[in-house]
């Protein structure tokens, strides 16, 4: 939306996220993810303390990840999210140093990136460690405070939500550009393609209308 609303001012941003739901790694994760604060801390941070260069690789990646915790927050939830990136990242280098020809199928690297994606997610907007650590033993299945009825997700509205954010999180327009044939007339084209935007912005306006109003999550950093 932002580089939408950039262009529209004649503003040309670079792409801060480019599908990080896609990942099949947690490195892959974050090239993709808040593309502009990792390049930060990559470039002032882990680059001057050395990068992989030195021999101190896995410190670094700690006191990087370390330090983009406290960046959102001086607070042990945000020194935790930051610590488990971090390790895992760690996890990876060494898994990838002694098992170089490994070939593991996607959807099982997928599975693994995401999970601990949302463990991470859970870490990062929880108020407290007391808080996520409940909240973490629910989506377990070690207790049932805090949990969600099953009704909430598989009621209609819900279902077409998750549907749509499921695939809206994935390239699926660069993956139809590509298969796509063009139209004869090019007029038409960019008219069909306007007219489907349209659509989705009033079922969006439509979806968000009854909801509450939520500040943007930086707003508190």
């Amino acid at each position: 939306m932002a580089i939408g609303l950039g262009r529209m001012f004649g503003f040309d941003f670079t792409e801060n996220f480019n599908f990080p739901y896609i990942s099949s790694s947690i490195k892959e994760f974050w090239r993709r993810w808040h593309i502009s604060l990792s390049s930060w801390f990559r470039d002032y941070l882990y680059i001057p303390l050395g990068g992989s260069r030195r021999g101190n690789t896995y410190v670094n990646l700690i006191i990087v990840f370390l330090a983009t915790g406290l960046w959102h927050g001086a607070d042990w939830h945000f020194i935790f999210w930051g610590l488990w990136y971090g390790i895992f990242l760690i996890l990876e280098r060494i898994l990838g140093k002694k098992f170089p020809q490994a070939k593991v199928p996607y959807p099982l690297k997928w599975l693994y990136a995401m999970l601990v994606v949302v463990v991470g997610w859970v870490l990062f907007r929880s108020p407290g460690m007391e808080f996520a650590g409940t909240y973490l033993a629910t989506m377990f299945g070690f207790g049932a405070s805090g949990a969600y009825p099953l009704d909430m997700f598989v009621s209609p509205l819900s279902a077409c939500v998750f549907t749509f954010g499921v695939l809206f999180a994935m390239p699926v327009r660069s993956l139809f550009e590509k298969k796509r044939k063009p139209l004869r007339h090019p007029v038409l084209d960019s008219v069909l393609e306007g007219c489907l935007v349209l659509a989705l912005l009033v079922a969006s306006i439509m979806l968000v209308q009854g909801s509450t109003q939520s500040s943007f999550i930086y707003f508190q950093f």
